[in-house]
């Protein structure tokens, strides 16, 4: 279950900081309620592919392909692969 449009926002504030601006966003979270649900509809309303709030705000959403992993992670991950030769050989 997705969160009410209130806890939505409140996690866009919290997420963006002093980056979130209500004005930008309003049509968006709007567009998203409207679809009731359907994902299609959401996502097609944000999208940007037709007239829609993106356009009139020039909101952009941008997820990236990979999030950057934390430096600890990644030394992690390495000695890990590192023992699994190790143990292989």
């Amino acid at each position: 279950m997705y969160p009410p449009l209130p806890e939505a926002e409140t996690r866009l504030q919290q997420h963006l900081a002093d980056r979130y601006t209500n004005i930008d966003w309003r049509p968006a979270l709007k567009a998203v309620m409207d679809a009731e649900g359907d994902v299609v509809a959401a996502l097609e309303a944000v999208g940007c592919g037709t007239r829609n709030c993106c356009i009139s705000t020039n909101l952009e959403i941008q997820i990236p392909a990979h999030p950057k992993m934390p430096l600890q992670v990644t030394s992690l991950e390495t000695e890990l692969m590192h023992s699994v030769d190790d143990l292989k050989s």
